[in-house]
């Protein structure tokens, strides 16, 4: 009963940052209502299509009234971290979890739509320093000054964005060496298995972040 409740609380809560997300950070002028719209004829939802995942199903991903195709985003974002959030709150501890989670979320949506991050968000992570062990030799230490360097000279040379410059030196930070190179390692292997279905640029962030959830 209780994950169930915390499985419900926290599908809602991941829906509700990514509308907020929306409304405040991306497109704030496009909501002129008060109440959820259609991102096409911006036609007023009904209480059953702000269902989490559901009214996406419902609708068979498409717009009740305009049937137009709604993006699969929302759905996979709130189950993909519901799941994460069930798996680590218990070794996390709640509040942290939560915290790390709603940076994701809002990170992971304006990258994915407008291919930017406010940085001040990455601030989210650093709950991830007060449970991973540090890393301690003096060569890890060497190591971890190097990559920073490395990927300051990176974005130096516009050869990699500053809101991922400024993710992957937070993230290094807050878990590790280790853990930041396989993160790395499974964002580009996610990116080399679905580029080619993409005609367009892919956004990074969205990929670090599943390579996060899937190694943290």
């Amino acid at each position: 009963m209780q994950v169930c409740l915390i499985f419900v609380f926290i599908i809602c809560w991941i829906s509700f940052i990514v509308a907020f997300t929306h409304r405040t950070l991306l497109n704030p002028l496009k909501y002129t209502s008060s109440f959820s719209q259609c991102d096409h004829c911006l036609h007023p939802l009904n209480w059953w299509q702000l269902i989490p995942v559901g009214g996406w199903v419902f609708q068979k991903g498409r717009c009740h009234w305009c049937q137009q195709p709604i993006d699969a985003f929302n759905p996979m974002i709130e189950l993909i971290l519901t799941a994460w959030y069930l798996s680590k709150f218990q070794i996390y501890g709640a509040i942290p979890t939560l915290i790390i989670l709603t940076t994701i979320t809002i990170i992971t949506t304006t990258d994915w739509y407008e291919q930017w991050i406010n940085p001040v968000f990455l601030c989210g992570f650093l709950p991830f320093r007060s449970v991973m062990l540090a890393d301690s030799h003096w060569f890890i230490y060497l190591i971890e000054v190097s990559l920073i360097l490395f990927l300051l000279g990176m974005n130096y040379h516009q050869k990699l964005g500053f809101g991922d410059t400024a993710y992957l030196i937070i993230i290094l930070f807050s878990v590790g060496l280790t853990a930041t190179c396989w993160i790395i390692l499974c964002a580009c292997l996610l990116i080399l298995l679905t580029s080619r279905y993409q005609t367009k640029s892919l956004p990074f962030i969205p990929y670090l972040n599943l390579g996060l959830i899937l190694i943290i």
